[in-house]
């Protein structure tokens, strides 16, 4: 999942990439895997990713609107 992330969504952080927007809640809760998941299908586990937006809505600090 990160080597999606770092190709294709640059712009948000992952486990590998600790500096970015936050990862919007909605797209983690869909696709994160449970500790069972993971030792079911053989994943590695690794530490739990932190960096998740809250709300929709709201703009993390850091971010510029681009002009067109």
């Amino acid at each position: 999942m990160e080597a999606h992330l770092a190709d294709r969504h640059p712009e948000y952080a992952h486990p590998d990439k600790v500096d970015g927007l936050p990862f919007p809640e909605d797209v983690y809760e869909a696709t994160v895997l449970t500790v069972l998941e993971e030792s079911k299908f053989g994943i590695p586990t690794c530490a739990p990713f932190m960096k998740i937006q809250q709300k929709e809505n709201v703009w993390p600090a850091n971010v510029r609107a681009l002009k067109r």
